[in-house]
């Protein structure tokens, strides 16, 4: 668990430094984010129980990625061409963020296999 507390607080370091960027380096803090999630899933689910500990830190993981989604929506609400250009990056990255999005979601999908799993806020 300290291990997932770290990765969090590493992860809000980096996104709380690089906040001021254009689209490329929003797609990039998108794929960071995904990417440490990911593994933060897998971690918690390693042990097939979910105790009251980790649901919370599953939602708290689950927050953040609605906050981060949010602040992208409001950036380029008002910004068509930087809305293009980060739609631009997605079609050209496709296949990564595929596969990306693939792992995040079956490792969020995994966490309800586990035991404990009714405890999830999600």
């Amino acid at each position: 668990m300290r291990k997932i507390s770290f990765l969090v607080f590493g992860l809000a370091c980096i996104i709380l430094l690089s906040s001021c960027g254009g689209p490329k380096t929003d797609a990039k803090k998108l794929e960071t984010l995904l990417k440490a999630h990911t593994q933060a899933f897998v971690e918690i689910a390693s042990d097939n129980k979910i105790d009251e500990k980790e649901a919370k830190e599953v939602s708290k993981l689950m927050e953040e990625m609605r906050n981060f989604n949010s602040e992208i929506e409001k950036k380029y609400e008002s910004d068509p061409k930087g809305k293009e250009m980060l739609e631009e990056y997605f079609n050209k990255n496709e296949e990564n963020f595929s596969l990306i999005y693939t792992d995040y979601y079956n490792s969020l999908f995994g966490l309800f296999n586990c035991e404990g799993s009714e405890n999830l806020d999600l």
